[in-house]
């Protein structure tokens, strides 16, 4: 299957909107876009997305993940926001809110 950059976005705000998905980072949207695309392939013979992916420390990132969440973020269906975790500002998250709901018919 070829990649379906659509499938990508839309999978990524059904990731983000669904209500059992707490404190979505990037690392974790990843992780899940990951996990939904391996779980397909083997139940359906074929990926949800069609991506491919990099391996990185923390994880496999889709190769055009990056340029997916920038695409969201400039059509405002998504915001992205760091999150500070210690009082000194020096540690902080991610953290990706969804503002519309996904196409499902994609």
């Amino acid at each position: 299957m070829a990649f379906d950059m659509k499938k990508l976005e839309n999978l990524a705000l059904l990731l983000a909107s669904h209500p059992k998905v707490r404190e979505l980072g990037i690392t974790k949207l990843y992780k899940l876009i990951f996990f939904c695309d391996v779980t397909h392939l083997r139940e359906h013979g074929e990926s949800i997305t069609g991506s491919e992916y990099i391996k990185y420390q923390y994880g496999p990132v889709p190769s055009r993940a990056e340029k997916a969440l920038k695409l969201l973020e400039r059509d405002k269906a998504v915001v992205v926001s760091r999150i500070i975790i210690d009082k000194a500002g020096d540690l902080g998250r991610m953290q990706i809110k969804a503002n519309r709901r996904p196409d499902k018919s994609v």
